[in-house]
């Protein structure tokens, strides 16, 4: 069995990404740039909320009012506290793999605790939810910081973690920090070449919902081949 199974959470534990990417391909729309929300979500999975922002207005050529990303976080924290939802399946998943396991996620802390809790995740995993940007030298993915910090946390050696992730950036950096990744293509915002996608990242391979996670993570165990 691995050490430590580490989840992403937005995207993988809750469904967050849809609600993110319909508010964002909104609020850049009125701004003058157009896509819509599926897309806006596949182009910009993983990425942070800045990140986002910095090339968007290197695409318009300008910069954005500096009240935007606070209108945008208003309106994603109304629209989130309305419809957030947990990933099908989750829950069940989780009673059923065993062992030491965390968060590693570039969402803050607060918002982690908030939604999270508004889903009835949270204890299930507190206290051991790292964000990116809190820890470490809080580089967000693709960097490895979250990941490495976490296996330091546990002492765990990397290679015995095992790490869910819906985003090529956090795949890249489960990678990076010598970690096995299982993708996830299960959550409302996965598109045609999803799974693809974050194989081409380094994932050694995908599940489409949490019901076959599991049965996945203890296959992956008792695999006897290269060490993972």
């Amino acid at each position: 069995m691995y050490d430590l199974i580490i989840f992403d959470c937005d995207g993988v534990l809750i469904n967050s990404e849809m609600i993110a990417a319909r508010v964002e391909a909104a609020a850049y729309k009125r701004e003058g740039f157009e896509m819509e929300p599926l897309g806006f979500a596949e182009h910009f999975a993983g990425m942070t909320h800045r990140a986002i922002r910095e090339a968007i207005e290197e695409e318009l050529e300008r910069k954005l009012d500096e009240d935007f990303h606070d209108k945008l976080e208003e309106a994603f924290l109304e629209l989130a506290d309305a419809e957030m939802t947990a990933v099908a399946g989750v829950e069940e998943m989780l009673d059923l793999v065993e062992g030491p396991r965390c968060i590693c996620s570039n969402s803050d802390s607060r918002y982690l605790q908030r939604y999270l809790s508004d889903v009835g995740l949270y204890e299930r995993f507190a206290p051991n939810i790292f964000s990116a940007g809190e820890v470490g030298n809080k580089a967000s993915k693709p960097d490895p910081n979250v990941f490495q910090i976490a296996a330091q946390t546990f002492g765990v050696d990397p290679k015995a973690c095992l790490v869910v992730e819906d985003s090529s950036s956090g795949v890249k950096a489960a990678v990076a920090a010598g970690m096995t990744v299982v993708g996830f293509v299960g959550a409302d915002h996965t598109w045609p070449g999803h799974a693809e996608t974050l194989m081409q990242a380094g994932a050694l391979t995908t599940v489409n919902r949490h019901a076959d996670l599991a049965e996945t993570i203890q296959a992956l165990s008792a695999w006897e081949g290269e060490p993972l």
